[in-house]
């Protein structure tokens, strides 16, 4: 009897254990499954975006984000379409969710960034949306993450110390500003410069 019931917990394992295996199998083949349709949905759009063809563009990255709504390639891509096609206050929603995603920013995401911040700086419509500070602010914090990068980037440091005499620190513009002019930027950038000092060095209280 112990015989039997030893032979039939044995078979219960094995059964078990072939189930499990096929589980496991289908839920990993499923993944890479997915996996690969993103990147196929991604190289679409990539190539659809490029001939203008954004509307499709569009459908294929809406697509991917259902198998991957954190993918940072699929969110920026998806901005930049949004963008093509002079949507903005679509296209910051899916930049800043690109960049917060868990891969994290690096170099090769400045252009997105000073994007982002040209958006939020000059559209009427997010400024209205989401006020002057909180604007400028975002747009602050893109040229910090640039200049993290590349600490003599004069495009950023220009942003940067515009933002900083918007949002009225303006002493730290001041300082951004000098420190601009000192690396010796082209002529268009330091002209701007200038004149920004130029006004700050006229208020009342500049150091505020």
């Amino acid at each position: 009897m112990n015989k039997i019931f030893l032979i039939i917990f044995l078979c219960i394992l094995a059964y078990g254990s072939i189930y499990m295996g096929r589980r496991m199998y289908t839920s990993t083949s499923g993944f890479v499954n997915n996996e690969k349709k993103v990147m196929n949905l991604y190289e679409s759009a990539l190539a659809e975006k490029n001939s203008g063809d954004l509307e499709r563009a569009k459908a294929d990255l809406d697509q991917a984000l259902e198998f991957a709504p954190e993918n940072k390639k699929i969110n920026i891509l998806l901005g930049d379409v949004y963008t093509a096609m002079n949507f903005e206050e679509n296209a910051v929603g899916f930049y800043e969710r690109g960049l917060s995603s868990p891969e994290g920013v690096n170099s090769e995401d400045i252009p997105v960034m000073f994007t982002l911040s040209r958006q939020y700086v000059n559209n009427h419509n997010l400024k209205t949306r989401y006020g002057f500070k909180k604007c400028y602010s975002v747009a602050m914090e893109c040229y910090q993450k640039i200049l993290g990068f590349e600490p003599q980037n004069t495009k950023a440091m220009l942003g940067l110390g515009i933002c900083q005499s918007k949002l009225e620190d303006y002493q730290s513009a001041k300082e951004t500003l000098d420190k601009l002019l000192k690396l010796n930027p082209d002529a268009k950038i330091a002209a701007m410069a200038q004149q920004i000092l130029n006004e700050l060095n006229t208020l009342k209280n500049p150091t505020k």
